[in-house]
């Protein structure tokens, strides 16, 4: 009894508070991203409390003289600044995205040459066709009309 009394008045209260439609998307967008925020500053802090952790590990151990943890502690990586590491991943991915750009414009180039190459073989060997038949023409027409057609060369 005591439980149901709590719960109906918990359900009362929370379909006042929630629309009966699904929340706008945008409402959901501003609300993953600040999630996303507070992660990424948990992640932040508790690489630094890790990090001072570590340091008055490094302090007390020093302090009592092993010396292994001095050599440790200057080899250590200092904190890491997460906007940095940001910043150059993004450079990274941007430059990947245009040697990527690249890459394709050049082996659309690569194409566009092998495909003029291949014309050129083939209208090469249509031109030797055609200057055959048209030689062919010339000897009939020489020889059914009893003239002499005078050869002009075309080359520059």
């Amino acid at each position: 009894p005591a439980h149901s009394t709590f719960s109906k008045p918990h359900k009362q209260s929370f379909s006042e508070t929630t629309p009966p439609t699904s929340f706008p998307p945008l409402a959901l967008a501003g609300e993953k991203a600040e999630l996303n925020r507070l992660r990424f500053e948990n992640q932040q802090k508790l690489k630094k409390l890790e990090m001072l952790q570590y340091e008055a590990l490094v302090k007390y151990n020093i302090k009592c003289g092993n010396e292994n943890v001095r050599v440790l502690c200057e080899t250590k990586v200092q904190t890491v600044d997460f906007d940095e590491l940001q910043r150059r991943n993004e450079e990274v991915s941007r430059k990947a995205e245009q040697r990527k750009e690249q890459i394709i414009r050049l082996e659309c180039e690569m194409m566009s040459l092998e495909y003029m190459k291949e014309r050129e073989r083939k209208y090469e060997f249509n031109t030797e066709k055609v200057k055959e038949e048209l030689e062919g023409i010339d000897k009939a027409l020489e020889e059914s009309l009893n003239i002499k057609f005078i050869k002009t060369t075309t080359d520059n």
